[in-house]
């Protein structure tokens, strides 16, 4: 569930941008525009979701995430289950 956060925080960022942060304002629309911006070609996390799977989902991905995305901002608590991370080190071939 770690790409939730990453969705979470490209949402809290662009409020903060728009200085609405502050005032709690929160829609759908903020989720679609952070779903949108979330990067290709990385490896799924985890919950085994990509987040292409999430990028593109459309409007029935946004309507079933919108009331977990929007309680855990009200709350402003996230579970430790989804904090969880995994790290790789990857090998560079020096040239």
């Amino acid at each position: 569930m770690e790409n939730i956060t990453a969705i979470i925080k490209e949402t809290k960022q662009q409020l903060i941008e728009k200085n609405l942060y502050q005032t709690n304002q929160f829609k759908k629309g903020d989720i679609k525009k952070a779903m949108r911006n979330l990067k290709n070609n990385k490896e799924a996390g985890t919950d085994e979701i990509h987040l292409e799977l999430i990028k593109y989902g459309g409007n029935t991905l946004l309507n079933r995430i919108y009331e977990p995305v929007r309680q855990i901002w009200e709350e402003e608590r996230i579970s430790e289950e989804w904090k969880e991370t995994i790290i790789v080190p990857i090998y560079k071939k020096r040239k």
